[in-house]
C-alpha cells in the first residue's frame, strides 16, 4: 500500500527495490506519488521481476517530481495514460534504463528530463506532442526515425 511504502521511506531516503514497481489506479488509488520520493533504483532479481517501473492509468497524477532520486532501472520505464501529467520533470537523475515506453500523455511536450537516460534496448514514444527526440540520443531509437 502507499502508506506502507511511505513508512519505509520516512527518514531513510535511498530505497532500492528488487522486482517491479507498478503504480496503477487499482494498486495505488491516490494520485499522490510522494511515497516514491525515496526510490533510488529498481533492479531485476532472481525470479522476482525485471526491474520495471510502470505508472499507468492514474488520471489525477500531474507531476513526477517525487521520482527525483530515481537513478537506475534494470527494466523498462513505462509511463502511460496519465492525462493530467504536464512534464517528465523529476526524472533528471535517471541514468541507465532497460527500455522506455511513453503513451497517453497528451500534455507532455518535452523529453529533456530524460536526457541523462541511456542504454534502452527498446524505445516507444506513442503519439505525444513531442517534436524534439534528441534527449533520447543515448538509446536504440531506430524505430522512431
Amino acid at each position: 500500500s502507499p502508506e506502507a511504502f511511505l513508512a519505509l521511506c520516512d527518514g531513510w531516503c535511498a530505497l532500492d527495490v528488487t522486482g517491479d514497481v507498478r503504480i496503477t489506479e487499482d494498486t495505488w488509488p491516490a494520485a499522490d506519488l510522494t511515497a516514491l520520493s525515496c526510490l533510488r533504483s529498481v533492479s531485476a532479481g532472481d525470479g522476482v521481476g525485471e526491474g520495471l517501473l510502470s505508472l499507468f492509468d492514474q488520471p489525477g497524477v500531474t507531476s513526477l517530481a517525487s521520482l527525483h532520486r530515481l537513478e537506475r532501472l534494470d527494466g523498462k520505464l513505462s509511463v502511460s495514460d496519465l492525462p493530467e501529467l504536464t512534464s517528465l520533470a523529476g526524472l533528471e537523475q535517471l541514468g541507465p534504463i532497460g527500455g522506455l515506453y511513453l503513451e497517453g500523455l497528451p500534455r507532455v511536450d518535452d523529453l529533456s528530463p530524460l536526457a541523462g537516460t541511456r542504454g534502452a534496448r527498446q524505445v516507444a514514444v506513442v503519439p505525444l506532442p513531442v517534436r524534439d527526440l534528441s534527449p533520447l540520443a543515448g538509446h536504440n531509437t531506430a524505430a522512431l526515425d
